[in-house]
């Protein structure tokens, strides 16, 4: 999965189109050293330490919906080798290997907001960000809906699992909770780490800054 990682990060920082996909050695991020010299060499903590890690990955290139498609296909592709010829996906929830072709298809694959769209997402970069984004199967998707995620209560008797009859099978829900499979859980963790560091603060037209939360909802102010 690393290569997967590490290929979805320089993706978004460099392209909008799978040709523009230049040699990996021309990715500043790559040189880890350089690119968090900022924090690396101060002693930030706390809401300060998030300011400045902000201030490097919230200026990136953003794509627009449509061209997520396109983006989706390579940085998720089976063949993590050569990820543009590759013909097939692999879908987060269900780990399953799919045809590229089946994008957007009524029993295919579609986008996935890891950080559900309903919980501050907005038309600006928030919406199509690539580190938020990944394919999954059109009803396991569904069935994930904005739950946010996690276990089900241990006494639960209302726990399904697997989530959905097309999901990995190390994967649950309940009424408000959804785990995705083990095997992916850290990939989820990273995303939703990068996605209240880079929009945590004010976002565009004074919509507020994401927020990382064990009981979620949807801020109107």
């Amino acid at each position: 999965m690393q290569a997967v990682k590490n290929r979805r990060f320089q993706f978004l920082v460099t392209s909008t189109r799978a040709s523009d996909y230049p040699a990996p050695s021309t990715y500043p991020c790559e040189d880890i050293s350089h690119y968090y010299s900022s924090v690396k060499h101060f002693r930030f903590r706390g809401e300060a330490l998030k300011r400045q890690l902000n201030s490097i990955v919230a200026p990136h290139h953003s794509l627009s919906y449509r061209e997520v498609w396109d983006a989706l296909k390579v940085l998720d592709a089976a063949d993590i080798d050569n990820p543009e010829a590759s013909s097939e996906i692999v879908e987060i929830y269900s780990l399953r290997v799919v045809p590229k072709r089946l994008a957007g298809k009524p029993q295919g694959w579609n986008r996935e907001h890891l950080w559900p769209r309903s919980y501050g997402l907005t038309k600006g970069p928030s919406l199509t960000d690539l580190h938020n984004i990944r394919p999954a199967d059109v009803n396991v998707n569904s069935s994930r809906g904005n739950k946010y995620y996690g276990e089900c209560i241990t006494s639960s008797s209302k726990c399904l699992r697997p989530a959905n009859k097309e999901a990995a099978l190390d994967t649950e829900t309940d009424k408000e909770r959804w785990a995705p499979p083990m095997q992916v859980r850290g990939d989820v963790a990273r995303a939703l780490m990068y996605m209240a560091v880079c929009y945590g603060f004010q976002q565009p037209r004074g919509i507020p800054g994401l927020r990382l939360s064990d009981a979620p909802n949807v801020d109107i102010r």
